[in-house]
């Protein structure tokens, strides 16, 4: 009975993990305040769909300026949760909120710029999709196909872009490059990834609201899960070229 009440214990271990990744998910949508605040003006998730399939071009694109304006902090937030959720799978976690901050802090611009960049290249592949759907030609179909295609790309590269992020410093350009490189190269890992993000959202946005306030934790810890056993080839390559490095350095002095 004693060994139940060790804190060591695999069943608390796995419970202060629980909590740990509740609070990154309530620090997650304090970061993002103002988009949870035009999510409610906008009526929750009901709405939204209803906007999403508006037959108004018009409508779309004013939405998806807004979400332009709105939402920019996804991009550092996601990478900082990413960050912390990645310590949290290697029990390396310190103090959740000051890492959190931390990485939201030194990652913010790049974070937010290719936050925007997706969002805008999701933008006009959701309207062209839309707009060669209500066609209804046979060329607007092959142009469909093309699309979906290029949506599915984009997906495989969203389920990366702000883990490498969070783990690794580069050029925006780079980033995409080695997102996409490791999207196709673990494709396996990619699907599943995509399967948890899509199923959250589904059940969140379409069967159960409540869902969508635990989906970050749910979707991003998952994700940290999988990005961790992928980094750590990496990563070690990394150490070991900062190593040679440094004692090249040392050698010159």
């Amino acid at each position: 009975m004693s060994g139940f009440f060790n804190m060591e214990n695999p069943f608390w271990n796995f419970l202060g993990k629980m909590c740990d990744v509740i609070w990154l998910t309530i620090l997650w949508f304090i970061s993002l305040v103002p988009a949870i605040i035009i999510f409610f003006l906008a009526g929750a998730s009901q709405n939204i769909l209803k906007i999403l399939s508006s037959n108004s071009a018009t409508v779309f694109m004013i939405f998806g300026l807004i979400l332009l304006v709105l939402t920019f902090c996804v991009g550092p937030a996601t990478t900082a949760f990413f960050y912390v959720g990645q310590k949290i799978i290697k029990d390396e976690e310190g103090y959740i909120t000051k890492q959190y901050f931390h990485s939201f802090s030194q990652n913010f611009r790049q974070g937010a710029l290719i936050w925007l960049i997706m969002l805008v290249i999701g933008l006009l592949l959701g309207f062209n999709l839309w707009f060669y759907i209500n066609l209804n030609s046979k060329v607007g179909n092959v142009v469909m196909f093309i699309i979906l295609f290029a949506v599915w790309i984009y997906l495989m590269v969203l389920q990366y872009v702000f883990a490498v992020l969070s783990k690794f410093d580069n050029s925006i350009k780079n980033i995409f490059r080695f997102s996409f490189i490791l999207s196709v190269k673990k494709f396996g890992w990619t699907m599943l990834m995509i399967g948890v993000f899509a199923a959250t959202m589904a059940i969140g946005l379409m069967v159960l609201s409540p869902v969508l306030l635990f989906a970050p934790g749910i979707i991003i810890i998952t994700d940290s899960v999988i990005v961790s056993r992928i980094f750590k080839p990496y990563i070690e390559v990394s150490q070991e070229q900062e190593s040679g490095k440094g004692k090249q350095g040392e050698e010159n002095v």
